[in-house]
């Protein structure tokens, strides 16, 4: 039986986690952002993903890889994708940046608190987004299969008003 997409995205983000760690020190990788629906976001260099987008069988299309950065209160951003899936890493210091503090995971019907190393399987239409309080920080890992953002420039993007929802709990279930 074919490896699932969700297994071999899983696979694949710890496999960008290890070389980018390597690299940061190795070869003095760093981060560039640029502002994306409230967040900052980072493509990783191709000499790093085509490798492992190849080796767990995915092409350029079928697999999206990048850093994202929350940095400011982002609950109007809460959205779901019709069609792409994602594996989520919360990221830090391994990668040359802050470890996550204060941060926010909205999945299905809450916020939660997230902490450096927390993995978020986040199927298709299922609500979710990301947001630090006043001062806080958070970087992800971000791997989306299809890309949200087709080579022609189309979001895969549903804005959801589930921004006043409390934090606590939640029925989440990858």
């Amino acid at each position: 039986m074919p490896e699932s997409v969700r297994s071999r995205m899983e696979r694949a983000a710890k496999a960008v986690l290890e070389e980018a760690a390597r690299a940061v020190v190795a070869d003095g990788l760093t981060f560039e952002f640029v502002d994306f629906h409230g967040l900052r976001k980072c493509s990783l260099p191709a000499s790093l993903v085509e490798p492992i987008r190849r080796w767990f069988g995915f092409s350029a299309g079928e697999l999206q890889i990048e850093i994202a950065g929350v940095l400011t209160d982002s609950t109007h951003e809460v959205h779901t994708h019709e069609r792409t899936e994602a594996h989520v890493t919360c990221i830090g210091e391994d990668l040359g940046l802050p470890n996550p503090r204060d941060g926010y995971a909205f999945l299905r019907d809450r916020w939660l608190p997230v902490k450096l190393g927390d993995v978020l399987k986040i199927p298709v239409n299922v609500a979710h987004g990301f947001t630090v309080d006043p001062g806080g920080g958070l970087f992800v890992l971000r791997l989306e299969s299809p890309p949200s953002v087709s080579p022609h420039g189309q979001e895969d993007y549903i804005a959801q008003p589930f921004t006043r929802w409390s934090r606590g709990p939640s029925l989440y279930e990858p």
